[in-house]
């Protein structure tokens, strides 16, 4: 978040870990419901799945697919909510940068300028445009 962050994706990614946190793994909706979710981020289709979970099932191994299959998901979030922050952390950087660079570049183009449309521009007065485009007022304007 202090790097620029949607708080909706935040929110949702930090809801996602606390809910593989705090599940029952012995309630057998549960066990379909986690070995379902990390099926399908294995790329199988929803046949291949029931398939599966029947099959667990009938050999009585539900509850331990499961647990391994949440194991498998924790690892899963906290990959994908690092990976989020270093791409946040990237764009902040990247944008930070923009600024700088956007910075040097009026700067320097105003440094350059000895007339607007015609109109002489002393050396001194040029400081004063500087600041006059890019200081803001207390309504955050320039």
């Amino acid at each position: 978040m202090k790097n620029g962050g949607n708080f909706e994706d935040f929110y949702r990614a930090q809801q996602q870990q606390i809910s593989y946190d705090n599940i029952d793994t012995e309630d057998e909706s549960n066990q379909k419901t986690i070995v379902r979710e990390y099926m399908k981020l294995q790329g199988f289709n929803d046949e291949q799945i029931n398939r599966k979970i029947e099959r667990y099932e009938d050999a009585d191994m539900l509850e331990d697919e499961a647990q391994d299959a949440l194991v498998q998901l924790k690892q899963i979030r906290a990959e994908q909510i690092r990976v989020a922050q270093e791409q946040q952390a990237a764009a902040q950087r990247n944008q930070e940068e923009q600024a700088r660079q956007f910075m040097t570049d009026l700067n320097t183009s105003i440094s350059k300028l000895d007339n607007i449309r015609g109109i002489a521009v002393p050396k001194e007065d040029r400081k004063a445009l500087l600041d006059y485009i890019t200081k803001t007022d207390a309504d955050g304007l320039t």
